[in-house]
């Protein structure tokens, strides 16, 4: 049986659909009941010829932390899709970050071991990556800094990696997987999504950095090839089939969708300027959201390498960044 942490997000979602295609031993980890209405919603509108689909998932709720009722979602797991995560940029998310991404993935990689789990598929991010010192490229060889300033949702990713890699170590078959910003025609309010409905509602102002862009089509399909295969054993591969800038991707958009493109740098030192208000405004009780790393993340202007995956399996093909922006164009304009 495949179990699926994180089943009602955007890659789990997907993930599940691809799966009922051919399997039926599909166990499925959730939060909240208007999740699996999603997914329910989700699975009616791209095959509403084949309804029983959705019933072949077995599903299974709680949180990453509830140790109880994670472990009633391994009984008879052979192997683990770890999709679940908490995302926000924001500063006053630290805590919950590490409870829910660092902790949560310890319980998954230690039931893993516990239950003879004979593969781990773990969903990362770029986030969790080192950033080089003098080249303007990364790749999977890249080193996490400990001195350079991260957002507390990377921080937090990399917490997450170290417990898979050290499940590893201890014998766990893993693959880790570090998508960029995933693009994808459903779940708005993730994502690509959430940039997208910043854009239709215009914004005037772009980061003056850059957007590592990879389709939602192309993580399943990482996802599967992991699974079923060896190949990517015990590595980590980012999946990313373009780096566009802020700025190319938002009037791509809004062009696409006929709204007025923007015109303005977000300069690094206006944002600077906004983290000292923050900290002031902290005094009278409003929350943190800015910091350094975000400012940072904001502006940088590295390019991340996605080939390595394309180079080890040749069962791997990226998807068109173009073909996927027209889709997610077509179909917000329908």
């Amino acid at each position: 049986m495949i179990l699926i942490t994180g089943a009602t997000g955007l890659v789990g979602a997907h993930l599940l659909f691809k799966l009922t295609e051919d399997t039926d031993s599909i166990a499925a980890f959730y939060r909240r009941e208007e999740g699996k209405v999603t997914v329910y919603q989700f699975f009616a509108k791209n095959d509403p010829q084949h309804p029983n689909r959705y019933n072949r998932i077995l599903w299974h709720q709680g949180t990453l932390n509830d140790l109880t009722r994670l472990e009633q979602a391994f009984e008879n797991v052979t192997q683990v899709v770890h999709c679940a995560a908490f995302v926000s940029l924001f500063h006053h998310h630290a805590k919950k970050l590490q409870k829910v991404n660092v902790e949560g993935t310890a319980n998954v990689v230690n039931l893993a071991l516990q239950k003879g789990v004979k593969k781990l598929i773990h969903i990362s991010s770029i986030a969790a990556l080192g950033s080089p010192v003098k080249e303007s490229r990364v790749d999977e060889t890249v080193s996490w800094d400990f001195n350079a300033e991260h957002t507390p949702y990377a921080q937090s990713k990399f917490g997450a990696e170290m417990e898979v890699w050290r499940g590893i170590e201890e014998g766990l078959p893993a693959v880790i997987l570090n998508p960029g910003v995933i693009l994808s025609t459903s779940f708005w309010e993730r994502s690509s999504g959430v940039i997208i409905d910043r854009i239709a509602r215009g914004l005037s102002f772009y980061p003056t950095g850059k957007l590592a862009l990879v389709s939602v089509e192309d993580v399943v399909q990482a996802c599967l090839i992991g699974l079923k295969t060896a190949t990517l054993d015990q590595n980590r591969f980012i999946l990313v089939a373009q780096n566009l800038s802020y700025r190319e991707f938002i009037n791509r958009i809004a062009q696409g969708i006929s709204v007025p493109a923007s015109r303005y740098a977000l300069r690094k030192s206006w944002l600077s300027v906004a983290l000292g208000l923050e900290w002031l405004f902290q005094v009278v009780g409003r929350k943190r959201q800015l910091s350094k790393g975000l400012i940072d993340t904001l502006c940088s202007k590295l390019e991340y390498d996605g080939t390595k995956i394309e180079n080890t399996t040749s069962s791997f093909q990226y998807e068109s960044t173009s073909e996927v922006l027209d889709r997610i164009i077509k179909t917000a304009t329908s």
